[in-house]
């Protein structure tokens, strides 16, 4: 503090001084008279420190200011220069202590840098931690993930449940003689089920022991699981089908037996198409392939589903036949081969025209459109006799059971029923359904349907579109070309896996191109179907695992123009490596944040957080990678 003091000879003199509890830590002398003035500077200390509180952050050196030309006192000079060591002290004091800071702010920081750097690098990638082969088992094997760490791996001999952070086998349960077919795993609750064709298997969960066997009665059809039962449709017969439905909570079982009308085909005329030259490769073509171009309608089948609660079959009959036939490779348009060649004339687009001429010269470039009338019955078990909903398409329908509502789609007509058979709505959509979703081959389960809180979100071959339940009012249309899978992840947020093909792709879905169609991930808003972002070639088949996200794709090797040659000449194509690629995805931004590697792909996958399992021919490989 800055101390004022007036002399009694009249002099005036000030000095910066740090009281030393609350008094002067040294004599202070008059510098014109040599009078003590120690005692009035304390009490000009007592004053300024009596009804205030003045914090000094700074430590200044007591220096008296003598007027020019007096000499020092001795005793101040000495003051001085030991209050100069004590700052200095600590001035060195603290300059160490702002190094050691520093250093270890530095440390830490380069340790840091360096975590992230290897995260980024290494830790961020996926490494196998569980291996396991089975070159000797008979029969394809399954995996599939069923709790938290842990995955269970079937195959015609045993069951194992491997838990990956123990890293070991939790439990081996024999399955010898129980059954051949791929087996089928469904988890609830403490039990794991696994269906092996001719039998049905429950397993204690913990201990893998055999609690249950329900055995299934003629021809195994099918085996759906959902929340309350499991229903397990087999063949007796021609003319009847069995139906069992095993109670989950107790293991009790229902069985029915299902009289259906006898599968009918409609033959069509033995003749080519309107619009089909009779050509001899055509006709050779057709002696070759019996059926090519005539191939008969079903005339009646019956279809038996899980929906729920409820058994369903649909029944179908056809009411008047009519099939539309349709180019399905383009017109032929100028010839870059007769016209004038140059050096800038496209190699692809002069194949594009060698390839799709020999192909229609196979085919006839055309394909059959069933347009035909069709009566279509779902008959619903909800009692002990079925209750029947009755209507009509124009093409063959198909039926899609989900959580709430249950759709039958046939041509260009979409109808949403409640799980008591009651119509709700019907809407139109632009194209017809994928074949690959109501196909006789079609996959079991596959669906071109979502359902979401309130919503329903259903794709045909070039529109996704969102309405609401159970109004069934058009929320939003997205038109996207080739989607086959819609998905919600945690945070209710849309991922569409579809193509960048247009819409003439539809129509002439077997031109040979070179201009490659590109398999694209959506993440949309399902509120107003706003694309929030789209990643491109980042795999055509995506899979949401809780917060993470990821999407593969399986690609055959080999030279494009042979691979296209063998399209155009309808041969099946040369033996070539595939290349699987498993990508992460951001999705935040859709940035594909790693690529998975392997040449072959797998046959099996499972996903479950951070962690995957693969299964190969003779091995099942688990990865995990490091996240946050």
């Amino acid at each position: 503090m800055n101390v004022k003091v007036q002399c009694g000879c009249g002099a005036r003199y000030s000095f910066e001084v740090e009281p030393t509890q609350g008094r002067m830590p040294f004599a202070m002398k008059c510098p014109t008279c040599g009078a003590d003035g120690t005692d009035a500077a304390n009490a000009i200390i007592a004053e300024s420190s009596g009804p205030k509180l003045r914090v000094q952050m700074a430590e200044p050196v007591a220096v008296a200011v003598p007027e020019a030309g007096m000499p020092e006192s001795p005793d101040t000079v000495r003051a001085v220069q030991e209050m100069l060591r004590h700052k200095k002290a600590r001035e060195a004091r603290r300059y160490r202590l702002g190094l050691w800071v520093l250093g270890v702010v530095v440390a830490a920081a380069l340790a840091v840098a360096g975590f992230w750097g290897w995260y980024w690098f290494a830790g961020s990638k996926p490494s196998m931690i569980y291996q396991t082969s089975f070159g000797g088992s008979q029969g394809e094997p399954a995996v599939e993930f069923i709790a938290t760490n842990q995955f269970l791996l079937v195959d015609a001999q045993h069951a194992v449940l491997h838990d990956v952070k123990a890293d070991k086998d939790l439990w081996t349960a024999p399955l010898s003689g129980l059954g051949s077919r791929k087996p089928q795993i469904f988890a609830h609750e403490s039990s794991v089920w696994i269906c092996l064709g001719n039998v049905v298997a429950q397993l204690d969960a913990k201990t893998g022991s055999v609690k249950n066997t329900v055995e299934v009665m003629g021809d195994f059809l099918s085996f759906t699981p959902a929340d309350a039962n499991i229903l397990v449709v087999s063949s007796m017969s021609a003319t009847s089908c069995r139906a069992m439905r095993i109670d989950l909570a107790t293991g009790a079982v229902a069985s029915q037996e299902v009289t259906i009308p006898r599968s009918e085909k409609h033959l069509l005329p033995n003749e080519l198409p309107p619009n089909v030259q009779p050509t001899a490769a055509v006709l050779l073509s057709q002696a070759l392939e019996e059926q090519k171009f005539n191939k008969p309608l079903d005339a009646m089948s019956s279809q038996f589903f899980s929906a729920g609660e409820n058994l369903v079959e649909l029944r179908v009959r056809l009411v008047e036949p009519k099939v539309t036939w349709v180019q399905s490779i383009k017109p032929k348009g100028p010839s870059l081969i007769n016209g004038e060649t140059t050096a800038s004339t496209s190699a692809f687009g002069v194949a594009d025209e060698v390839f799709n001429d020999l192909k229609r010269s196979q085919t006839g470039g055309v394909k059959a459109v069933d347009e035909s009338r069709y009566e279509v019955k779902v008959r619903r078990w909800t009692g002990a006799e079925p209750v029947e909903w009755t209507g009509e398409t124009a093409g063959r329908p198909a039926f899609f059971p989900l959580r709430t509502v249950d759709l039958v789609a046939g041509g260009k007509t979409l109808v949403v029923l409640d799980k008591q058979n009651r119509k709700m709505f019907q809407a139109a959509l632009s194209y017809p359904v994928a074949e690959r979703f109501s196909a006789a081959g079609a996959e079991p389960g596959a669906s071109p349907a979502l359902e979401g809180p309130g919503s329903l979100y259903f794709f045909d071959q070039g529109v996704l579109t969102a309405f609401d339940l159970p109004s069934g009012k058009v929320r939003w249309r997205l038109p996207t070309i080739g989607v086959t899978k819609v998905q919600l992840d945690a945070q209710g947020m849309l991922y569409i896996d579809t193509t960048s093909a247009s819409p003439e792709d539809i129509q002439y879905s077997d031109q040979i191109r070179f201009d490659k169609i590109h398999a694209l991930l959506l993440k949309a808003d399902p509120r107003t179907g706003k694309i929030l972002w789209q990643a491109q070639d980042t795999g055509a088949d995506s899979f949401v695992a809780g917060k993470f996200v990821y999407a593969t794709s399986s690609n055959m090797g080999g030279v494009p123009m042979a691979l296209a040659l063998g399209e155009a000449l309808n041969q099946a194509p040369p033996e070539e490596p595939t290349h699987f690629h498993l990508y992460r995805i951001d999705p935040e931004t859709g940035r594909a944040l790693w690529d998975f590697y392997h040449q072959g792909a797998p046959q099996d996958l499972s996903f479950q957080d951070n962690k995957f399992v693969l299964r190969y021919e003779h091995d099942v490989q688990a990865w995990r990678f490091l996240a946050f």
